[in-house]
């Protein structure tokens, strides 16, 4: 009978190789074996396609992000086992089901989305989704074409993460800023922040109707210094020491220490009027 292995040998360098060796039976008019023939082809080439191909399987199989398969009409044709983690989906249940188009995607969100894919570009974006118990969750999505040999689309895949936590805390921390800044605009008092060059990031309502500056015009543009008398902050340097320049040091350099200070200073308005006021600075750690 006719006998067919692969197998493994080495060439003389070390290198390995694979050949695929074929023997045949030769036999005479009586049915005797009289010789054996012997064929031997090169299967380097795909056994090494076939470890990047087992390779390229596990690590989507492993993979810590959801991934969808899809045919050229979006059919899912395979998803990972994260996919079915996130979702509750078995690959039995989503397999043959539209899987590109997210629960809650608007009509012209997703034709944007197909007609890039489909011209050979990658769609990126952030959905909302609705696994199998009926629960929504984000996901930042990144969908692309699969190129063939030919150079034509035949499949398209789709590799997701699942950014809810994420997205729940940006929106609490908007939330959080959105109430911090509204008790800040109701306060009677001027409030402003600074960075630790003394650039403005915080300008509350009270500080606009104080010194009539807009907070576009004062934060990220302006130095808590233009607010003060240059001839007083020249004053309170050499006060404090000889070698201190007459900056936003001036202001912070107690509370550089752990103290701090209440101070009267002369402010100047946008529109150059000058009034006393006192400041207070408090260090933020």
């Amino acid at each position: 009978t006719d006998c067919r292995v692969v197998l493994k040998n080495y060439r003389k360098d070390g290198r390995p190789f694979w050949n695929q060796l074929f023997i045949t039976p030769l036999k005479d008019e009586k049915g005797a074996v009289t010789h054996y023939i012997g064929v031997l082809t090169d299967m380097t080439e795909l056994k090494l396609a076939e470890h990047e191909l087992r390779k390229l399987n596990r690590a989507v199989e492993q993979s810590p992000a959801s991934i969808v398969i899809t045919d050229t009409n979006g059919v899912a044709d395979y998803v990972n086992p994260k996919f079915t983690e996130l979702t509750g989906y078995r690959p039995e249940e989503a397999v043959g089901k539209s899987l590109l188009r997210s629960a809650e995607m608007t009509d012209d969100a997703f034709r944007h989305l197909w007609d890039t894919v489909v011209a050979g570009g990658i769609w990126r974006g952030e959905v909302r989704n609705r696994k199998k118990s009926g629960a929504l969750y984000w996901e930042l999505a990144q969908i692309s074409p699969v190129i063939d040999a030919d150079g034509r689309v035949s499949n398209y895949i789709a590799v997701k993460e699942d950014i809810t936590e994420s997205k729940r805390m940006q929106e609490e921390l908007q939330r959080v800023s959105t109430v911090q800044k509204a008790i800040l605009d109701s306060a009677n008092l001027s409030i402003m922040s600074t960075d630790a060059n003394g650039l403005v990031k915080t300008f509350n309502a009270g500080a606009a109707r104080l010194l009539g500056y807009s907070p576009d015009e004062a934060v990220g543009k302006k130095n808590i210094a233009a607010f003060h008398d240059s001839e007083e902050l020249k004053r309170r340097a050499r006060e404090l020491s000889p070698e201190m320049k007459p900056g936003f040091q001036v202001f912070v350099a107690k509370a550089a220490m752990g103290l701090s200070e209440e101070r009267e200073w002369t402010f100047i308005r946008k529109d150059g009027a000058r009034f006393p006021g006192l400041l207070s600075v408090t260090a933020l750690m």
